[in-house]
């Protein structure tokens, strides 16, 4: 990702965005998918973001619940094992397409109304405004 454009990111949506990284380790997926996104939002109190969630009963509870039930009350095995691969060698989960454009409109949105940084709300609207199919079955 671009270095410019994640110094316009408020410390709130950095927040998020290290909450989906999370789960996604948690989940052990590979790449970073929209649904990662809006539970990291949920995660992050005090944002815009999480506080229309909230008022629409949308909680990080519900989407790790989503998940589980998904993968049978048990969790992806998505990492590649190898052998070759060192104890200290890091597999770090990247942010699907689907994803990286979500963060591309929310820069965009932020520009539009010409705000300064880049912050949850124009995730979430940028959510609105380009659904996911999982996003929609939760």
């Amino acid at each position: 990702m671009n270095l410019q454009l994640l110094e316009k990111f408020t410390s709130h949506l950095r927040h998020t965005l290290s909450h989906s990284i999370h789960l996604a380790w948690k989940f052990q997926y590979m790449e970073i998918q929209p649904l990662f996104l809006l539970y990291g939002m949920t995660e992050q109190r005090g944002s815009i973001a999480a506080s229309i969630l909230e008022k629409h009963q949308l909680s990080s509870k519900l989407i790790t619940s989503f998940l589980q039930k998904k993968f049978g009350g048990r969790q992806q095995r998505a990492f590649p094992k190898t052998t070759s691969a060192k104890k200290d060698d890091l597999i770090w989960p990247e942010f699907a397409p689907a994803t990286k454009q979500l963060i591309e409109t929310a820069a965009q949105l932020a520009m539009e109304f010409q705000h300064a940084y880049i912050g949850t709300e124009h995730l979430l609207l940028a959510m609105i405004r380009q659904p996911d199919k999982e996003l929609l079955s939760l």
